[in-house]
């Protein structure tokens, strides 16, 4: 709600003392003046006079827009009518605006309690999830690992490398009934051992440079011969 005051433009200062206090709803403003000084001060701080207060025939008079604008209020000018508009809250409507923001500030505190609330608990969920994340984690590292042993326990693997100096190592022990992965690595291959045969168990390996694999199960104790294909390099497994 708004209170409008009408003033006859020749009235351009009014009466006033040389401080002025207007008080609001919870506080106060200030405005201080001096007779003669264009400086003003509106709770402290310092503000520039277009014109300054003057006593005329012992009253003392000050600028009306200053004043006005100093305690809030909105100042208007008419030039046809030549009359100045002085516009400001009333007291009840400043008290519903403060009531009611005040309601909207308690509201808002709620929720942001709430939401305070609902991020503690989503928080407690995410270290919860992230705990059972890093179990889970541990869980599949020690299966990964049982099975990296159960792989090797079930299957023998040995390696070779081909140089022109022969086979090496060229006898190995392993055990029967117990998958073997023969890993040859064709390191210096030559026309002679290009090839390698295992007889007793029908291999016939091609060997290509980098790594060769051939995979077969002893079935039973003893030793199986193996050789280039020429029967020049020699070597073997030993079955327990």
């Amino acid at each position: 709600m708004k209170k409008y005051l009408l003033i006859p433009a020749i009235i351009v200062s009014i009466l006033f003392a040389s401080s002025l206090s207007a008080s609001g709803v919870s506080d106060k403003t200030t405005i201080k003046l001096q007779i003669g000084s264009k400086n003003a001060y509106i709770d402290g701080v310092k503000k520039l006079l277009d014109v300054p207060p003057i006593i005329l025939d012992g009253r003392t008079l000050v600028p009306i827009r200053f004043v006005s604008e100093g305690i809030g209020a909105q100042v208007d000018w008419d030039a046809a009518s030549k009359t100045i508009t002085i516009t400001m809250d009333s007291l009840t409507y400043l008290k519903t605006q403060i009531n009611s923001l005040t309601n909207d500030k308690i509201a808002l505190q709620k929720e942001n309690t709430q939401l305070k609330d609902k991020t503690s608990q989503l928080q407690n969920t995410v270290n919860t999830l992230t705990k059972e994340n890093n179990d889970l984690k541990k869980k599949v590292s020690e299966l990964e690992e049982t099975l990296k042993k159960t792989e090797q326990l079930s299957v023998q693997t040995v390696e070779m490398h081909i140089t022109y100096e022969g086979f090496k190592p060229n006898v190995f022990n392993i055990k029967k009934g117990i998958p073997v992965k023969w890993i040859i690595y064709g390191d210096q291959i030559s026309s002679c051992t290009n090839k390698i045969i295992v007889p007793s168990l029908n291999i016939s390996k091609s060997v290509v440079s980098g790594e060769n694999v051939v995979n077969f199960t002893p079935s039973s104790s003893g030793t199986i011969d193996f050789s280039c294909w020429m029967g020049m390099v020699r070597g073997k497994f030993i079955v327990e």
